[in-house]
């Protein structure tokens, strides 16, 4: 199919080839991965963004990644679409 020759390279898990981030957001990308799909993260990646996140700032982000995914479930369970 055409569009699938247009696509940009993605690699194994379908995520944006990391030379478009830098370090600290493929940190944060990463970080926001594993709290969504595993809940509780690598050790090594809480170290990376550790390294420059506060604890306030690792809270609040943490926060955010919870509040989107409640938000999600809400609207997929109630059967909410979106307005075109």
């Amino acid at each position: 199919m055409a569009v699938e020759a247009i696509k940009p390279p993605r690699n194994e898990n379908k995520s944006p080839p990391a030379r478009l981030f830098k370090d600290q957001e493929r940190a944060v990308l990463q970080y926001t991965d594993e709290v969504a799909e595993n809940i509780r993260v690598a050790d090594e990646t809480f170290a990376k963004v550790n390294a420059f996140l506060s604890d306030q700032e690792i809270v609040e982000l943490t926060a955010t990644i919870g509040y989107y995914g409640m938000v999600s479930r809400i609207l997929e369970s109630l059967q909410i679409e979106l307005e075109a």
